[in-house]
């Protein structure tokens, strides 16, 4: 969350975790995430099950008007209502 801190910080606004918008891309992050042992089968490649098993995913919505997206290796999502 530190870089959530810090956009924050600089006047960016994140949205709240109850925002109707943060909830939406949860949801879609929880089905993706469950997703991950069908992605592993159809790519015949081998995930890290102890590392995907115990991840703590978090979902973080940044209101700037840029079309971006990414996930920090440590589970944090972060999606810019550019998108």
């Amino acid at each position: 969350k530190q870089q959530a801190l810090g956009w924050q910080q600089s006047g960016i606004k994140v949205l709240a975790h109850t925002d109707p918008r943060t909830m939406r891309v949860a949801r879609i992050a929880s089905q993706l995430i469950k997703a991950l042992p069908q992605l592993q089968l159809a790519l015949e490649v081998e995930l890290a099950h102890e590392v995907l098993d115990t991840m703590s995913w978090s979902v973080t919505v940044v209101d700037a008007n840029v079309a971006n997206a990414h996930v920090l290796p440590n589970g944090e999502i972060y999606v810019f209502t550019g998108l």
